[in-house]
């Protein structure tokens, strides 16, 4: 082996500037925490399938009314994800999430049949939402106004107010709607109409077997109260019965459960549980 010499220069910071040009080069940049967030969660709503109900989706603004938006930690939903086409690698290394809409816009998103997004209007929103002064020092001078020297410190204001401290948490009023965001937009449309389907043809079946019931109770309850003693047995349509219950104490209380949580081996307080969660009470 012949002998060579091998001169590295060193940044500042002790990292070597070959070994850094050896590491990066070749690769796309690093995703920001947010931006891997952003990715996975993009990709996942991609593959989510569509349901048949038609939404309003405007990409343009990022606004889609099925109102699963609001629940999304990125102002994302399935809709506005599938109505684009699948963006560039480079879309996800520098989108960056604004606060006033369009959320986000990038010149590499497309429609599916490739139509490019139309550039938005960003006057007023340079700063992307927040309020600017545009007046400048040198402003200032031309216009011979000169600046405030700066006062004192003010006194701290009192955070917390006898009003304020008058309200009771305690008593405050308890929503009887779950807005939780897994449940939100866990099923697909398609999943939803069908489950609907089944639901229809079990309460067909049901209101079947209460007449069945009563018709042995009203005509001859004394004949048939061998068949009557052994649905009594078999305490026919206890579910029914306890889900009923479970929802009007719900509806009327607002109380998710009978006792602080439904706790392993409480069967009654797991079922309450099962039979309310996510009950939407039409208004």
């Amino acid at each position: 082996m012949y002998p060579c010499r091998i001169e590295r220069s060193f940044r500042t910071d002790g990292v070597s500037a070959g070994a850094s040009l050896y590491n990066t080069a070749g690769r796309a940049p690093e995703l920001t925490p947010f931006q891997s967030a952003f990715k996975r969660n993009w990709n996942k709503l991609a593959q989510r399938p569509l349901g048949t109900h038609t939404y309003q989706t405007d990409v343009q603004c990022w606004i889609c009314d099925c109102g699963q938006q609001k629940y999304n930690p990125y102002l994302l939903c399935k809709h506005l994800v599938q109505t684009l086409a699948p963006p560039p690698p480079n879309f996800f290394t520098e989108v960056v999430r604004r606060r006033v809409i369009p959320f986000y816009y990038h010149p590499s998103l497309k429609l599916k049949d490739g139509t490019a997004l139309p550039e938005p209007d960003f006057i007023c929103s340079v700063s992307n939402g927040d309020p600017i002064e545009t007046t400048t020092d040198s402003t200032l001078v031309l216009r011979g106004v000169k600046r405030k020297r700066a006062g004192p410190k003010p006194p701290p204001t009192e955070l917390c107010t006898e009003d304020a401290m008058a309200e009771d948490p305690v008593n405050a009023p308890v929503s009887s709607r779950s807005s939780s965001p897994i449940l939100a937009d866990e099923y697909s449309d398609d999943e939803v109409d069908k489950n609907s389907e089944w639901l229809i043809k079990r309460i067909t079946d049901i209101k079947a077997g209460i007449a069945i019931v009563m018709e042995q109770q009203v005509k001859n309850p004394h004949a048939g109260k061998l068949w009557i003693n052994s649905m009594k047995r078999a305490n026919i349509g206890n579910d029914v019965a306890e889900m009923a219950h479970n929802v009007r104490h719900f509806t009327e209380t607002g109380h998710k459960q009978p006792t602080t949580w439904a706790q392993e081996g409480n069967k009654s307080s797991q079922r309450y549980t099962r039979n309310t969660m996510g009950y939407y009470e039409a208004k």
